[in-house]
């Protein structure tokens, strides 16, 4: 209760037993959290979602990439279960195609301006999709992009030409080449950082 100004909270790392969950999430009723970090909290799981999303209806920023979250809890975000949401991280969670492919065509992925998608397979349609629907997008992680299996680099150029102007952050992996490096250039002019995975050459 001391803390209610509080907007962002940090808990990547942080050892939660799953018994303590509906301790923290009483807290994050009471902070109105609008940015909230659970990075390799394996504790975290599609119900601990449900519950944050109750209690923060103004959340604009989650990461909860290595948790327990699965479909279910996607399914939830791309329902609109956090209606102010700007950023989201799903990096490394154990997503099936199914709701991969709802997330990317649903209403709440065209607000986000901040997207990481890093270590999930990606299909070429699902950049384009991202490229027409993701109109406000500023911050892209597509890093581990060596899960696109069914990609040429092209699609990432695509990408960037739709995309690629309001880029200020992009990281990227084995799928960067020559053909990458110049749309790069040619079409993210505000690009102020870009980060690279495993290139390979």
């Amino acid at each position: 209760q001391s803390c209610k100004n509080l907007k962002q909270l940090d808990m990547r790392w942080l050892k939660v037993p799953r018994g303590d969950l509906e301790s923290w999430q009483r807290c994050l009723r009471l902070l109105n959290c609008r940015a909230l970090d659970l990075e390799f909290n394996e504790a975290f799981n599609d119900k601990a979602l449900r519950e944050v999303a109750r209690s923060c209806r103004c959340m604009e920023h989650l990461r909860i990439a290595h948790t327990s979250v699965s479909d279910g809890g996607l399914d939830n975000i791309s329902r609109g279960c956090f209606p102010a949401l700007k950023g989201l991280d799903i990096g490394a969670l154990q997503i099936s195609r199914s709701s991969l492919s709802k997330f990317v065509t649903s209403t709440a992925v065209c607000q986000l301006s901040t997207v990481a998608l890093y270590c999930q397979v990606l299909l070429p349609s699902d950049l384009v999709m991202l490229s027409e629907r993701c109109t406000s997008l500023v911050h892209a992680d597509f890093d581990h992009d060596e899960d696109m299996g069914q990609h040429s680099p092209n699609d990432l150029v695509a990408f960037l030409h739709k995309r690629g102007a309001g880029l200020e952050t992009f990281r990227t992996g084995p799928m960067y080449d020559n053909g990458v490096g110049r749309a790069l250039a040619a079409s993210c002019p505000n690009l102020r950082r870009l980060q690279f995975g495993i290139v390979a050459y």
